[in-house]
């Protein structure tokens, strides 16, 4: 993989993962609007929450291993100085956020957080390199998959008070889990070559093309989610737009995927394939207030 991100603001933005969490807060904000409470500090917790855990785990990796190739991982050991002050402050962020609410969103988030601590902390040292719940064979892609299908549904869903109807919860937590799964596949056919044969990607299993295609049924999947979500689980607190302009996103989605490869650039991968993450929510927003 050749071509990293060039222009300093935008190496900040994407290594910094700030890109990232500004994708949890909209994921979030964009459910939590459609159908929850539209409490605007589930989304500052989702935001910042990811910023900490995806600075910890490459401040880890950058501690525990070689600093060379990725220009990710050289930025982190350029900017060792900082990176822990930026984790923890993005960490006490998302602490204070959800104070208020801590007795509700606990007990949804300890799963889902314990997770995310085990996929990142150094058990123990492989060759120079982290190990977690991520060297699970068949596992590395689905626990991100399924940390971020909970946050972005059960934590808007804990503080709804009154009766929960299942089916909106499951049909958005399934749209949340296969876009994120699809993602995640499109970025291990990016590192087929170099992931340890035990981790059984699905790259690995069924080959890149096969992969592509699994991805992209994914995506197709997620529309059919949404039509259903339409039809059957209607927004109640906007109007279908909310659901039908995501699918646009969805759809730009799944022909990026089908691009994927290891010669692919960084900046195809951080900030373009990353940045769907943004896309589908943001046209959800816009669905939401014209």
């Amino acid at each position: 993989m050749s071509g990293g991100l060039r222009h300093p603001v935008l190496r900040a933005l994407v290594y910094s993962h700030v890109w990232l969490g500004l994708g949890a807060a909209l994921q979030v904000s964009w459910i939590d609007r459609l159908y929850f409470t539209s409490e605007w500090r589930l989304a500052l917790f989702a935001g910042s929450g990811t910023v900490a855990i995806y600075g910890l785990m490459r401040a880890l990796r950058a501690h525990f291993g070689p600093i060379a190739g990725p220009g990710l991982l050289q930025w982190y050991d350029a900017n060792r100085r900082w990176v822990p002050v930026m984790v923890v402050v993005a960490a006490v962020v998302a602490t204070l956020s959800v104070r208020p609410f801590l007795d509700r969103v606990v007990p949804v988030m300890f799963f889902p957080a314990l997770i995310s601590v085990a996929y990142v902390l150094p058990m123990r040292a492989v060759e120079g390199r982290v190990a977690g719940l991520r060297r699970v064979p068949f596992m590395k892609s689905i626990w991100i998959a399924v940390v971020w299908a909970s946050v972005a549904v059960l934590l808007p869903l804990s503080l709804l008070v009154g009766p929960i109807d299942a089916w909106p919860v499951l049909l958005l937590f399934g749209v949340e889990a296969c876009f994120v799964y699809a993602l995640m596949i499109a970025f291990d056919i990016r590192d087929h070559e170099h992931d340890p044969a035990f981790l059984r990607t699905l790259p690995q299993l069924v080959g890149e093309r096969v992969a592509k295609r699994c991805s992209a049924a994914l995506m197709l999947m997620v529309v059919v989610l949404l039509i259903l979500l339409i039809l059957f689980a209607p927004p109640r607190n906007a109007s279908v737009l909310g659901l039908i302009l995501p699918a646009v996103g969805v759809s730009i989605a799944a022909y990026m995927v089908t691009r994927a490869s290891a010669q692919r650039s960084e900046a195809f991968y951080l900030f373009w394939l990353d940045g769907t993450l943004v896309l589908v929510p943001l046209l959800g927003w816009v669905g939401i207030w014209v």
